[in-house]
C-alpha cells in the first residue's frame, strides 16, 4: 500500500427531494482532490470522472462499491424519516450531509471516519477505529437516532475497516499509472 493514501466519500441525503430531484448523491474524491466517482440515487448509474475515473473504467467494481454504500444510505434515510419536525425547527426538510475519509497507515491497515451533518453543520462523528461517537452540540438530534443503533455502528466500521481496503487496492492499481 501507498502510505498516506486516502479515499474522501462525500454523500447527501434528502428524504424528501423536490420533484426530479434525487433523494441521495454520492462522490468519491483520492486525496481530497479530484472527484473520480460520481452516483445518483435516482439514475442508478455509476459515473466514473476525470482522468482517475477513466483508469478505474471497470464500473462493474465500483457499481458493487455503489450497492453497499447506497444500502448504508437508504438506512441513514429511515433513521431521517424516523425523526421529528420539532428536532428540527430551523428547516421545513431534514436533510444530512456526510463525508467518510478512509486511509491507508504506515503499518498497511486501513483506518477511517465519518462527519454527519445536518443543515451543513457538522454534528456527529464517528472514529471506526475506535467505534466511538462524538457529538458537536448541535448534534443531539442525530445522536438520538444513532447512538443505541448497533447496526448501524456495525456497519460503518464494515465499510471503513473491510470495504475500504479493497477500495484503495483498486484505486492504488491505476494510481501511477
Amino acid at each position: 500500500f501507498a502510505d498516506g493514501l486516502s479515499l474522501y466519500f462525500e454523500f447527501s441525503i434528502t428524504p424528501k427531494p423536490k420533484f426530479g430531484q434525487s433523494w441521495c448523491e454520492f462522490g468519491g474524491k483520492v486525496n481530497g482532490g479530484e472527484k473520480y466517482l460520481s452516483f445518483g440515487c435516482g439514475s442508478k448509474k455509476v459515473e466514473l470522472v476525470g482522468p482517475l475515473g477513466m483508469k478505474l473504467n471497470d464500473t462493474e467494481s465500483w457499481e458493487r462499491q455503489i450497492e453497499t454504500v447506497k444500502d448504508l444510505l437508504e438506512e441513514l434515510k429511515k433513521k431521517l424519516l424516523d425523526m421529528k419536525a420539532e428536532d428540527f425547527p430551523h428547516s421545513d426538510s431534514v436533510s444530512l450531509q456526510g463525508t467518510m475519509v478512509c486511509k491507508c497507515g504506515d503499518n498497511g491497515r486501513t483506518s477511517g471516519s465519518w462527519e454527519f451533518h445536518t443543515s451543513e453543520q457538522i454534528s456527529y462523528f464517528f472514529n471506526s477505529t475506535s467505534g466511538n461517537w462524538t457529538v458537536h452540540p448541535r448534534g443531539q438530534q442525530l445522536r438520538a437516532a444513532f447512538d443505541t443503533d448497533r447496526d448501524l455502528t456495525n456497519c460503518l466500521m464494515k465499510i471503513s475497516n473491510g470495504d475500504c481496503k479493497k477500495w484503495l487496492e483498486q484505486i492504488l492499481v491505476h494510481w501511477d499509472e
